[in-house]
């Protein structure tokens, strides 16, 4: 048996997922592939939905260093700005791989913060205990 708080809170938790599967539908080039070749669109379906993770990652390390609660939404739309400098660093030369970490997340904490702070605390993901400092 559960109680009807524990049933809400769980169905929270579980439209987290289905935001995630949105997330990835519109911002990971989820929607059409110009192949025909079945390998390579598993290819490419698996390159998105790494991308929308890496970006997703970005936003909850952002959130770690700072303290600052970052619209997981907004990092995956703004992804092409920080992506490819983290992505070429750690091809090229891993020792402004560093460097380029903190970048993003200092551009992340500038351009991607949480809106509805006080609504969070209501009836959002802040009422569910997941924090910003809790989120890795």
């Amino acid at each position: 048996e559960f109680m009807a708080q524990e049933i809400i809170a769980a169905y929270h938790l579980r439209w987290q997922i289905e935001l995630m599967f949105k997330e990835w539908k519109s911002f990971a080039n989820l929607r059409k592939f110009n192949t025909e070749k079945s390998s390579i669109m598993e290819g490419l379906i698996w390159c998105s939905i790494c991308a929308a993770t890496l970006k997703r990652y970005f936003a909850q390390l952002t959130q770690k260093m700072t303290g600052v609660s970052i619209s997981t939404h907004k990092v995956a739309k703004s992804g092409c700005y920080f992506i490819s400098d983290v992505m070429n660093a750690l091809i090229k030369d891993s020792a402004i791989m560093m460097k380029e970490i903190q970048n993003a997340v200092d551009f992340i904490m500038n351009n991607a913060q949480r809106d509805s702070l006080k609504k969070d605390r209501k009836t959002g993901r802040s009422k569910l205990g997941l924090e910003a400092n809790c989120l890795i």
